[in-house]
């Protein structure tokens, strides 16, 4: 893994060595014997080799924070060696290479040092060459074509890798999102009933101490099944199907006494048996938290689930946590949903919740 890290740092770069093809063209005009060809090639390989090692060596800092900057100083000065003796036998022409000096500080350097080094770099070698051959300044100014296209995929390269950061925080953010949902979802509904549970204990512990045994027996497994339940969503490991919801409704509501009327076994389609036991869930959380229900029926069928309670409405409910989770999940799944009384009684309506996915995608 560490060999493929240092090879994508040496790869990254090195297409841009196709510009040496100038100084390459220099080299072979000017250099007359084969004496000035080996010295010739092998300062290029030099400076190429030095080029592309700074990638590797400065690439082992963060990219683009200020602990870059003192090793590019020195990686600069290194690389400056190899062209300053090519210039001193063959031209000036060979200081035209200056664009590496660019590259390497806008793909390396925090962007503003890197911009501004840059200019002063450019400045510099323009300024060099133009002192030592006045009539080369033709081929002082021509590099800067190629300096301000590094300019160019610098700054469009800090966009990109910003837009990414801001892309990956995002699915971060989002990551987060579902999983605080998930351990709402899972461990509400669980301590919830252990809470009416405790209540019950303290009003049976004077007046019926067998029935108070019973329900710290039960909230001894409501607790066991909120550690398994919380174990399971932080590793991820879960994914409840409606099948499984239904299970867990039966045992949920036996403790709370509400009468609970099902399906035989479910029979939605098998894309929106997840969602669908989502929904069930956290229905039946705020059925246990708000409702004060005493009987519940669920219908399924292959695109909708319906779930009522005869508790005391939607109106006098909490439109929390719960119900904002149930809109967003049916409403990123393309379904609808809609969360009313379920019938017209003053005092006690009770809650529908009707989840329709028949307009979603396939």
């Amino acid at each position: 893994m560490k060999t493929q890290k240092i090879t994508q740092k040496i790869l990254a770069p090195l297409p841009s060595l196709i510009f040496l093809g100038f100084p390459i063209a220099v080299l072979f005009h000017v250099a007359s014997t084969p004496f000035e060809h080996i010295i010739g090639w092998g300062l290029l390989l030099i400076f190429a080799g030095i080029y592309l090692g700074n990638f590797v060596v400065i690439g082992k800092h963060p990219k683009r924070s200020s602990a870059t900057i003192v090793p590019l100083i020195y990686g600069s000065l290194l690389l400056f060696l190899p062209i300053s003796a090519l210039a001193w036998i063959f031209g000036v022409e060979m200081f035209t290479t200056f664009p590496y000096f660019v590259a390497l500080w806008m793909f390396l350097a925090p962007l503003t040092v890197a911009m501004g080094v840059s200019l002063v770099l450019s400045v510099f070698f323009v300024g060099l060459i133009i002192m030592i051959s006045p009539d080369s300044w033709p081929v002082a100014i021509s590099p800067m074509i190629g300096v301000f296209a590094i300019y160019c995929a610098g700054i469009a390269n800090v966009v990109g890798t910003k837009h990414q950061e801001r892309k990956t925080q995002l699915t971060v953010e989002k990551e987060q999102s579902r999983i605080a949902r998930d351990l709402h979802d899972s461990l509400g509904q669980t301590l919830t009933t252990i809470n009416l549970k405790t209540q019950l204990v303290s009003a049976f512990l004077d007046s019926d101490a067998q029935k108070a045994r019973e329900e710290l027996e039960n909230i001894k497994e409501l607790t066991s099944t909120a550690l398994a339940q919380l174990r399971s969503t932080v590793t991820r490991l879960k994914t409840p199907g409606l099948s499984g919801e239904l299970e867990d409704l039966k045992v949920l509501f036996s403790h709370c006494d509400i009468q609970l009327q099902l399906p035989e076994r479910s029979t939605a389609d098998q894309r929106y048996d997840i969602l669908f036991g989502w929904v069930l869930r956290e229905a039946s959380t705020n059925i246990l938290r708000h409702a004060k229900a005493s009987t519940v029926t669920v219908r399924v069928t292959e695109k909708t689930l319906e779930i009522i309670d005869d508790g005391v409405g939607i109106a006098k409910a909490t439109d929390g946590h719960g119900i904002l989770g149930i809109k967003e999940r049916v409403a990123e799944s393309g379904g609808v949903v809609s969360i009313t009384n379920a019938t017209d009684r003053p005092r006690r309506p009770g809650t529908r919740v009707f989840v329709d996915m028949s307009g979603a995608s396939n």
